[in-house]
């Protein structure tokens, strides 16, 4: 689901990504419901599983249906007067080894990404990976509290399973609550879930 405060939500089509969905959910059923109990878990699962993993659907599915607001985002920031033309950012919240971030970097959507994971192998791991690209930021905790972005400075935070990570109502909350603090006004969730109808009313 797409949503930003101009145009209404948008489903992106629901389809495996290349290791099959089946997968996914059967690590997302045992999710633990603490922080720390979930950092374990997730530490221990990337250590199982340590090559790159795309949950539900990677960039190149997602493209057609987010670039849209995406362009509209960057003709919005083009047209703003010199001097309030800031850079596009765009943050990926429980980015896992997940290259969708990266890829929308890539491909023009923004002009420096956030990636965020509690995980701090995993972004000790894309640290190394990324660290020629001055573009691409990668930060170690918990996404329902203190991301490192101003109030407002955020133009694109992804959500591709987090959510469905979070078995607790009020840290699905709190999570929101984050990403709409460092959100800009104009700016855009783009939500991947299981869970596409009710993620549809909890995002409104």
């Amino acid at each position: 689901a797409l949503v930003d405060h101009k145009r209404p939500p948008t489903p992106l089509p629901r389809r495996a990504g290349q290791h099959g969905v089946r997968f996914g959910e059967e690590a997302l059923a045992v999710m633990p419901e603490t922080s720390a109990t979930m950092k374990a878990h997730w530490e221990d699962w990337y250590r199982q599983h340590g090559q790159p993993f795309e949950w539900h659907i990677g960039w190149q599915m997602c493209r057609p249906v987010a670039l849209p607001y995406l362009s509209e985002l960057r003709r919005r920031a083009q047209s703003r007067p010199p001097g309030k033309k800031n850079a596009l950012l765009l943050v990926d919240v429980g980015c896992g080894t997940s290259s969708v971030g990266v890829q929308m970097l890539n491909d023009g959507v923004c002009d420096a990404v956030l990636l965020t994971d509690i995980c701090d192998s995993v972004i000790s791991s894309l640290q190394q990976l990324h660290a020629e690209d001055a573009r691409i930021t990668c930060w170690a905790g918990d996404c329902c509290s203190n991301l490192p972005a101003s109030d407002a400075s955020v133009s694109v935070v992804v959500d591709k399973g987090t959510l469905d990570a979070l078995h607790d109502e009020e840290m699905k909350v709190a999570m929101i609550q984050e990403c709409l603090r460092v959100l800009a006004p104009d700016g855009l969730i783009m939500s991947i879930s299981f869970a596409s109808i009710t993620r549809l009313e909890f995002l409104r």
